[in-house]
């Protein structure tokens, strides 16, 4: 609260209860002047103890962190409460979508995030921040960004490490090479995409407002060079951009001290034929440094346990 000099009370506001869920993980609730409940946390750590995949079944999702809540803190609801819960009439102020992508090994990933903050421009954001290992597009943005690090080395940082129970269960070795893209969206990115309401949010919608983002960011640039400079260059030189600014991994067509011979030929006129070419499209995100982010699957060895929470499971 805040009380002025007269000791009036100015405003108020309840403090936030903790519940707490599965393997200790808990949510924060509050009610509101207006009778309503907030909710802020992560539904997915709530639910199984950690994030490091997950369902795309929001209202699911959902729904299932409110009934946990609801035991948790001993609240009282009517059918009225549960039917709009379930039906997912829900008001969203924030959402964040993942989804992690193999890389091979944890230092690709980390080679990927440098890359990124180098050469990643993202549309309306300009170039990304380099934080510790994560890359950060838009930061401090009223509407949304987009954030990459390593989700291997983030559960071996303070603060961040599994719970006791999630440990030792094939989690950490599932992580260690994934790379992490999230996307934040605040309150007047979701009221623009109408998913400011949870029942908008259908089965498909996290990945494909998650890749509609996505494909707004460029990991190579837009450089390219006139006719004159394109002539001026030796033969080999023009010959390998052409492949490369037609998509192919030049690593592949020529030997690797001629590959960085040509890299720096080329570099002069702002290309970098170890990042992939715009044109290029390989799962999304795109190649760098010859290193793959490909989609990454729930493992099959988490279905059916309680390290993977699945709303159809459930019910």
């Amino acid at each position: 609260m805040a009380v002025d000099p007269d000791g009036n009370i100015e405003w108020q506001s309840p403090k936030w209860m903790q519940a707490r869920g599965s393997h200790d993980q808990t949510i924060a609730v509050r009610p509101t002047p207006r009778g309503e409940l907030h909710i802020s946390g992560c539904p997915a750590k709530f639910l199984q103890g950690h994030n490091i995949f997950g369902t795309d079944d929001f209202v699911g999702l959902l729904s299932a962190s409110f009934y946990k809540l609801v035991d948790c803190l001993d609240l009282k609801i009517g059918d009225y409460e549960r039917e709009h819960i379930e039906q997912g009439f829900v008001n969203l102020l924030r959402v964040d979508v993942n989804y992690s992508y193999s890389t091979g090994c944890r230092s690709n990933a980390l080679s990927w995030i440098r890359a990124a903050e180098l050469h990643g421009h993202l549309q309306h954001r300009g170039r990304g921040m380099l934080s510790g290992s994560s890359v950060t597009w838009g930061r401090g943005s009223r509407y949304w960004g987009l954030k990459a690090y390593s989700k291997g080395q983030e559960i071996a940082a303070k603060g961040h490490r599994l719970p006791l129970g999630c440990t030792g269960r094939g989690l950490e070795e599932w992580a260690d090479d994934k790379l992490r893209i999230e996307l934040q969206m605040r309150a007047r990115t979701l009221r623009d995409h109408a998913l400011d309401v949870a029942a908008n949010w259908k089965s498909g919608t996290p990945r494909d407002i998650f890749l509609h983002h996505l494909a707004k960011l460029s990991l190579s640039g837009e450089a390219r060079m006139d006719t004159s400079e394109l002539e001026e260059l030796p033969r080999g030189v023009r010959m390998t951009y052409l492949a490369w600014k037609a998509g192919e991994d030049v690593r592949s067509v020529v030997s690797r001290p001629t590959f960085y011979r040509y890299r720096k030929q080329l570099l002069a006129h702002g290309i970098d034929i170890a990042v992939a070419s715009p044109n290029t499209n390989a799962n999304v995100v795109p190649l760098i440094r010859t290193i793959e982010a490909i989609p990454a699957d729930i493992p099959d060895w988490a279905h059916g346990t309680d390290l993977y929470f699945d709303p159809r499971r459930a019910a």
